[in-house]
C-alpha cells in the first residue's frame, strides 16, 4: 500500500495573503501530496466527510452522489459500475487508470477493477483527473485516472477508533460493516471487514459480496514502513440482456435464469517512505491474485463454464527534490514504474496469456513567488510487452508528455491550461482477437484550459477540453464481411471536445448546493463512420444536489439527474433514451449513533443505461437499471 508523501510539501498557491483567507485542498496527482488549486488540469475532490453527507456506500456510489458522474450498471450486481470520464464509451475502463493508495488496480485485459470490494468506511478522499494523465500513471491513462486513499494510506496521524455499521433495504439488502484502528507510539493498524447481501432488481441478480482489509504502519520524524492484505469475494446471479420489447413488458424479468459468476481476490502490499532534507523518496510494491469462475447457458440446456486465474505484480520507486528560494519553487520528481500481469484459462483448450511493461518518466513543476504562477513539464517512456498461445508476441515503445500553467489572475480567480500527450496499448483481450491484424498504439493529443474559482465557501471550476485520437482501439462488430465479422481494430481517428462544470456552494450555514454538467462530443473524424457518435457516450448530462441541515444533528440531501441519449452501434442506428432521476436522504447523528436513510430513483423511473448489438446486429440487447429502492444504516463509533 503506498501513501501519499510523509511530509507535505509547500503548496505551489496564490500569494500568501490569499492562502491566509482560503482553505488548501491537498491531492496527490504527481503521486506526491501537493495544492489541488495549483493543478493544470481538472481535478474534483470527494472527501469522507462529502462521502458521510450523501450516505454512499459504495466507490461509484461516492462519484455519483457527490460529483454527479453518470454511472453505468454494474452487470455483476455487487456494488461496482461503469463510469466515463471523457466519452471512451465501452472501453471506458481500458483509457482510465483507478490507483489505490497509490497502487494500480486496473487490470490488463477487458474487465473493470472491483470497486465493490473497497470499504467505503476505509476511504479517506478520491481524486479524479481528467483529461491525458499517461506522464505519471503510464499507459491506459487517456482520458484520465480515479485516485483512492485510505484512511490508513493517507499517512495520517492515527488513533484507537472503530465503528460498526448495519444495514437493510428493499430488494432484501443487508450490509454488516466493521472498522478498528489500534495505534501506539508511532505503530497503527487498521482492520475493515464488510459483508454485503442483495436480491438486487431483476430475477435471476441476487449477489454476495465480502472483503476483508489489514493495513499496519510504523513512523518516525522521517520514515514511514508499512505493509498491508485483504482478500475480496463476491458472487452473482447473472439475469442476462432483454430485447427493447421484454424490457418494455416487464423490465425485471430475465433470459437467463441460471448463469452466474464468482470471484476470489487476495492482495498483498508493502511501502516505504523516507524524508532526507530536500528529497521526498517512496517505494511500492503489490501483488494480486484473482480467481473467477462463470457458467453460461445462453438459453441452453448445456451451461458453458469460463474460468480462469489473474496474478499481477506491481511496483513502483518514485522521488521527489525539492527547491525554494525567495523566488521560486521547483519540485522535480523521477519516478519508475513496472507491471505484470496474467491470466491463465483453465480447461481442455486453456492457454496463458501475459502482459509486461516498466516505464520511466520525469515531471518539473515550477513556482514563481512574484506571480504565483505555476509551470510544469513531464515525459514519459514505456516498454510494453504482450505474449500469448498461437498470436505472434509483440512489443511496443510509447511516449507520453505534458506542459501545462497555472496563474492566478485574482485573490479567488485561477487561469489553467494544459496540452498533453496520452497514450494506450492493447490489452491481452483485444490483442489475442484481431486475426489477420496488427493492433497499433493508440495515441491521444490534448489540448484543456479552465477557470478556477475559491472562497472560503464556494469552489466553481470549468474547463474546455480537445481530444484528437488516433489509432483508438476498440471492437467494432463489422469491421469483416458476414454476420459476425467483428474483430478488434485501430479505429480511424476520433475527436473529443466538450465543456464541464463543477461547483460547490453554500447558500448558508444550513444549505449547501453543488451542480456538475458537462456537454460533450466524441465523433469519428474520418473513415467509414465520419461524422457518427461515439457508441455509448452521453452527448450531455446535468445533476444537481443539496444539502441542508435544518437544525443540529439532523441533515437532508437531494440530488436530481439528468443524462442525454446516446447511440448504441456505430452506424447510430439505434439509441438509449435519456433519462432523468431523483435520490433523496437523511441523516441523523446523536452522540456516537448516526443513522442514515437513502432512496435512489424516487420517481421509480424504468431506464437502462447499458446496450448492446445482439446476433447478427438486427436487434440490441438491453440491461435494465434499478427502479425505485431504499436502504436504512445505522452507525456505532466507538
Amino acid at each position: 500500500m503506498a501513501a501519499a508523501a510523509l511530509l507535505q510539501t509547500a503548496a505551489f498557491a496564490a500569494p500568501i495573503d490569499a492562502a491566509d483567507t482560503l482553505p488548501i485542498t491537498v491531492v496527490t496527482a504527481g503521486r506526491f501530496q501537493e495544492s489541488a488549486a495549483s493543478q493544470t488540469q481538472g481535478v474534483s475532490v470527494i472527501t469522507a466527510e462529502d462521502i458521510k453527507k450523501t450516505g454512499a456506500r459504495t466507490v461509484t456510489q461516492a462519484l455519483e452522489r457527490v460529483l454527479g458522474l453518470p454511472v453505468k450498471l454494474d452487470l455483476s450486481g455487487t456494488g461496482g459500475g461503469g463510469i466515463d470520464l471523457r466519452g471512451y464509451g465501452e472501453t471506458a475502463w481500458s483509457n482510465q487508470v483507478v490507483m489505490v493508495d497509490g497502487l494500480r488496480l486496473s487490470e490488463g485485459d477487458q474487465s473493470a477493477p472491483l470497486l465493490g470490494g473497497i470499504s467505503i468506511d476505509a476511504i479517506e478522499r478520491i481524486e479524479v483527473l481528467r483529461g491525458a494523465s499517461s506522464v505519471i500513471y503510464g499507459a491506459g491513462a487517456t482520458a484520465g485516472a480515479i485516485l483512492i486513499t485510505t484512511k490508513a494510506g493517507a499517512g495520517v496521524a492515527r488513533k484507537n477508533s472503530g465503528s460498526i455499521t448495519a444495514g437493510l433495504g428493499n430488494k432484501n439488502q443487508r450490509e454488516l460493516a466493521v472498522n478498528a484502528t489500534f495505534a501506539t507510539g508511532g505503530f497503527s493498524m487498521d482492520v475493515g471487514a464488510q459483508k454485503r447481501k442483495s436480491d438486487n432488481h431483476r430475477q435471476n441478480f441476487a449477489s454476495d459480496s465480502e472483503n476483508l482489509a489489514i493495513a499496519a504502519q510504523w513512523t518516525n520524524e522521517w520514515l514511514r514502513l508499512g505493509a498491508n492484505l485483504g482478500q475480496d469475494d463476491k458472487s452473482s446471479r447473472l439475469p442476462g440482456s432483454l430485447t427493447p420489447a421484454q424490457f418494455a413488458q416487464d423490465p425485471w424479468q430475465a433470459n437467463e435464469l441460471n448463469d452466474w459468476a464468482s470471484q476470489r481476490v487476495n492482495q498483498h502490499g508493502v511501502f516505504a517512505q523516507a524524508q532526507l532534507g530536500n528529497w521526498e523518496l517512496a517505494a511500492d510494491a503489490g501483488w494480486r491474485d484473482k480467481a473467477s469462475r462463470s457458467i453460461g447457458f445462453y438459453g441452453g440446456a448445456i451451461g458453458y463454464p469460463y474460468d480462469f486465474d489473474i496474478e499481477a505484480r506491481n511496483t513502483n520507486l518514485r522521488a521527489r527534490h525539492l527547491i525554494k528560494t525567495d523566488a521560486l519553487s521547483n519540485a522535480l520528481t523521477l519516478g519508475y514504474d513496472q507491471g505484470q500481469w496474467a491470466r491463465t484459462t483453465l480447461g481442455a483448450s486453456g492457454n496463458t496469456v501475459k502482459a509486461k511493461n516498466h516505464g520511466f518518466y520525469i515531471k518539473n513543476d515550477l513556482s514563481l513567488t512574484a506571480t504565483a504562477t505555476q509551470l510544469n513539464a513531464g515525459l514519459r517512456t514505456e516498454k510494453t510487452e504482450r505474449f500469448s498461445p498461437g498470436s505472434p508476441d509483440f512489443a511496443q515503445r510509447v511516449n507520453a508528455w505534458e506542459f501545462g500553467v497555472a496563474q492566478p489572475i485574482s485573490q479567488e480567480w485561477t487561469a489553467f491550461g494544459r496540452a498533453a500527450k496520452g497514450l494506450r496499448v492493447a490489452n491481452v483481450d483485444e490483442f489475442t482477437f484481431t486475426p489477420g491484424y496488427s493492433l497499433q498504439a493508440q495515441t491521444s493529443k490534448d489540448l484543456e484550459a479552465g477557470l478556477r474559482w475559491a472562497t472560503a465557501a464556494n469552489r466553481l471550476e470549468v474547463r474546455a477540453y480537445r481530444s484528437r485520437v488516433t489509432n483508438e482501439i476498440g471492437y467494432d462488430p463489422q469491421a469483416t464481411p458476414g454476420p459476425f465479422g467483428g474483430r478488434n481494430i485501430n479505429f480511424d481517428p476520433i475527436t473529443r471536445s466538450g465543456l464541464e462544470l463543477d461547483s460547490r456552494s453554500s447558500l448558508s450555514e444550513q444549505l449547501n448546493l453543488n451542480v456538475n454538467a458537462a456537454v460533450r462530443k466524441a465523433r469519428f473524424s474520418q473513415g467509414a463512420y465520419a461524422g457518427n457518435a461515439v457508441p455509448l457516450v452521453a452527448r450531455s448530462n446535468l445533476s444537481i444536489g443539496l444539502n441542508w441541515a435544518p437544525m443540529a444533528q439532523h441533515s437532508f440531501n437531494a440530488r436530481a439527474n439528468w443524462v442525454s441519449s446516446q447511440q448504441v452501434d456505430f452506424n447510430n442506428t439505434y439509441r438509449i433514451p435519456s433519462y432523468k432521476t431523483l435520490d433523496a436522504g437523511y441523516s441523523y447523528d446523536r452522540g456516537p449513533w448516526e443513522l442514515q436513510v437513502q432512496a435512489k430513483n424516487l420517481t421509480n423511473k424504468r431506464y437502462y443505461t447499458q446496450a448492446y448489438l445482439t446476433g447478427a446486429g438486427t436487434n440490441i440487447g438491453v440491461y435494465p437499471e434499478a427502479g425505485r429502492s431504499f436502504n436504512v444504516n445505522l452507525r456505532r463509533q466507538f
